[in-house]
């Protein structure tokens, strides 16, 4: 698999509190995904599809909090 040409780190969220089923530390990362590419679900999701930043779904945990500075980041 190929890497992505520009990887670039949004920012660590650590909040003890922050998932209510255990401490877990997410490291989250902003790339540009090529028109076309599907979205695959992984082990720990039933699916997984790609949404307009107008029309997301409620979203779990921090989630919401970490895809703004994602956005923010691209400003």
């Amino acid at each position: 698999m190929a890497m992505p040409e520009e990887l670039t780190q949004i920012g660590t969220y650590d909040d003890p509190d922050r998932d209510p089923r255990g401490r877990v530390v997410t490291v989250a990362y902003l790339l540009e995904v090529a028109s076309g590419v599907t979205a695959v679900a992984g082990d720990d999701a039933a699916a997984a599809d790609w949404w307009p930043l107008s029309e997301l779904p409620r979203l779990a945990f921090d989630h919401a909090r970490i895809l703004a500075d994602a956005v923010r980041s691209l400003t």
